[in-house]
């Protein structure tokens, strides 16, 4: 299982990308092409709904992208892409994961230095990620 998460401001540009299990250079391009075409499937979404976390909002081929929206409009998105011999984790997995990337994130953006939308270069925040995700993606 290969999984593409980018942290994306108000304002339409990613702030956070981090790429567990698979090659980042492989497909990058193409994965932030999909995670950025879905942002249309998202603002949808969320116009549909008043629930946080939006599920599943958009698929390209064998890839489902889930997106979750913050108090400040912030959008979280994963870019799931199963291999041969595994699945997509369950939704509350997924759901787990982004409540505790919240977490995350809420801290680092309370810090008084962080301007907001400024790109996250945090070497603690990517560690916090990557613990979080090893935790309920993998």
């Amino acid at each position: 299982m290969s999984y593409s998460f980018v942290i994306v401001s108000k304002n339409d540009s990613p702030i956070f990308e981090y790429v567990l299990n698979g090659d980042a250079s492989e497909s990058g391009h193409l994965n932030q092409f999909i995670i950025h075409a879905a942002l249309d499937c998202v603002d949808e979404a969320q116009a549909s709904t008043t629930q946080w976390f939006l599920r599943c909002v958009d698929r390209f081929n064998d890839k489902s992208i889930f997106a979750y929206i913050t108090a400040g409009l912030t959008r979280f998105m994963l870019l799931a892409e199963p291999t041969s011999s595994t699945s997509i984790k369950s939704e509350d997995a997924i759901r787990s994961f982004f409540l505790d990337i919240n977490e995350c994130y809420l801290r680092h953006v309370m810090n008084p230095f962080y301007v907001e939308g400024q790109a996250i270069s945090s070497d603690s925040f990517r560690e916090k990620v990557a613990n979080v995700a090893r935790k309920y993606l993998l």
